[in-house]
């Protein structure tokens, strides 16, 4: 990029000229003087102006900078702060909680006339067990207090400004508890666990201290209340206000892959969604015993057992359909100490339904054995059922060789 002045003459056929010369990547000065002396003294201006406007200019991108960067170590803070809220043990008595949802009622239900011959005073129920929020929920349930809460919030957005926090504050996009995992948050007028998209409103509100109506102010005094249960849901047809307590101990580790969760005595434990034994939770893979795998009955928590595990120490369990013993010929084979070896004893799924449930087995399951000659680790490598013996698995594995004795020359 460079500097170009131009000395206009104000002719057409000067202007023409001068235009053709346009490139966009420089930057045009048309001088208006006809001295040499007053041309001298415009290129000084030009080039002190525009040392002014590039410092000024650079100063203010590092400005925006300085705050973007500032902006975002709040929103980090501001998540591990939701984050740890979401987890702290529950603090309040049951009877705090039935307070929660008759004040919901009695400040945002019935102060309005067209609600007071829709709404009655709700039964409230409280639950101790935070998985599967939709399995006492049966049917496609009514709105409810939602639609209430909404538009309270939807009232706060406008009164704020949301689209320019939206765009002034860039927190993840996503919950801080995945959508998917355990618990559905759908259907909630209240509590800690909500959308995705409320997180960068309550940073917003949290951080900026707005100014909202007095009727805006005394909902969100209620809803910051209302996190200290996990989620809430109002059931219209049945007129009963569902609360999901926080448990007195919860931890969610390993990637959203495990969860625990404690009411008073009663414990329970997950891989994913499927509830599994407190020892398959807490024992060390390297501690397993593959003989524990026959204390399993359910096929879903068979199924964790195996992946924690891992298949290759249960070859134990499962009977060797061909060995390289068979083929003392074969010396390359002797020294990975290849075997076919079925594991359908362990009831792998052949079919699953569309929530994960294992609905057909397989009747066979071949898996090849093998020994890797440069690291001595044994491992375990999956094949078609059709591999009945040594050599349809080797023409399998290196892509249908027809070789009745192939050596493997390529060990790495």
């Amino acid at each position: 990029m460079a500097d170009i002045y131009i000395i206009n003459s104000e002719t057409p056929k000067d202007i023409a000229l001068e235009l053709q010369q346009l490139r966009l990547d420089n930057n045009y000065f048309v001088l208006k003087s006809k001295t040499a002396k007053g041309i001298i003294m415009e290129i000084e201006t030009y080039k002190q102006n525009s040392f002014i406007y590039k410092e000024l200019e650079e100063r203010k991108n590092e400005m925006i900078k300085q705050k973007n960067e500032e902006i975002a170590v709040k929103a980090k803070e501001f998540e591990e702060t939701l984050f740890n809220k979401i987890f702290e043990p529950n603090k309040l008595s049951d009877n705090e909680i039935e307070n929660l949802c008759l004040e919901f009622y009695e400040k945002f239900v019935i102060t309005h006339k067209r609600r007071q011959k829709s709404y009655q005073i709700p039964h409230v129920k409280i639950i101790n067990n935070i998985e599967y929020w939709r399995s006492w929920i049966t049917g496609f349930p009514s709105r409810g207090y939602k639609t209430i809460a909404n538009s309270y919030l939807n009232k706060i957005d406008a009164e704020i400004g949301r689209n320019k926090y939206l765009d002034k504050y860039k927190l993840t996009e996503t919950s801080l508890i995945p959508s998917s995992y355990i618990i559905n948050k759908n259907n909630n007028f209240g509590g800690i666990i909500y959308y995705a998209r409320e997180y960068d409103r309550i940073f917003y509100i949290s951080s900026e201290k707005p100014t909202l109506s007095k009727e805006s102010q005394e909902f969100w005094d209620w809803y910051q209340k209302s996190w200290d249960v996990l989620a809430m849901y109002y059931d219209k047809t049945s007129n009963v206000c569902y609360v999901i307590k926080k448990p007195d101990e919860w931890k969610i580790e390993d990637n959203y892959t495990k969860m625990y969760y404690r009411y008073g005595n009663k414990e329970k434990f997950f891989f994913g969604m499927i509830e599994i034994p407190k020892w398959l939770y807490t024992t060390p893979a390297e501690e397993l015993k593959p003989e524990d795998y026959f204390l399993l009955t359910n096929a879903d928590v068979k199924a964790e057992f195996v992946k924690k595990i891992g298949i290759n120490r249960l070859v134990d369990l499962g009977t060797v359909v061909d060995s390289y013993e068979n083929y003392p010929e074969n010396e390359m084979w002797a020294k990975s100490e290849y075997k076919i070896i079925d594991m359908s004893n362990l009831k792998l799924a052949k079919v699953v339904s569309n929530i994960g449930r294992p609905l057909e087995f397989f009747e066979y399951a071949p898996y090849l054995y093998m020994k890797n000659q440069t690291t001595g680790v044994y491992h375990l490598e999956g094949l078609h059922p059709r591999c009945k013996t040594l050599y349809d698995a080797i023409k399998m594995r290196y892509n249908g060789l027809n070789i009745k004795d192939y050596d493997i020359k390529d060990i790495k």
